[in-house]
């Protein structure tokens, strides 16, 4: 049986609780950054070359940006969000930081 858009986004919350609570059991500081988007920021970041489509996981609730935060500095060494993005997988979900083409480690969304 197919999932539905709410089983899917509730599924999600659940996986990105997990996340959340996975980094803080490996000492690592994080913060949601971005989880839902409307149309007009989408284009915003196309159009900026920020994001690579005009329609984005986001915009349906099944992606979220997460960044890594140290004294007070936002850290965006790909590295630093590999544990992060293996655990993800682990989960069954898609990380950023593995695409060839466009490369996002801050990127978490749905399979």
């Amino acid at each position: 049986m197919r999932k539905t858009l709410s089983q899917k986004q509730i599924e999600f919350g659940r996986m990105v609780a997990k996340l959340i609570l996975y980094a803080e059991a490996i000492g690592i500081p994080i913060k949601v950054t971005e989880w839902n988007r409307d149309q007009r920021e989408q284009t915003r970041l196309y159009d900026s070359g920020k994001s690579r489509t005009l329609s984005s996981q986001h915009q349906i609730g099944l992606a979220v940006d997460i960044a890594i935060i140290r004294k007070g500095h936002y850290i965006t060494a790909w590295a630093e969000y590999r544990p992060l993005g293996r655990f993800w997988g682990l989960l069954g979900g898609t990380w950023g930081g593995n695409w060839q083409d466009f490369n996002d480690p801050f990127h978490f969304q749905y399979k």
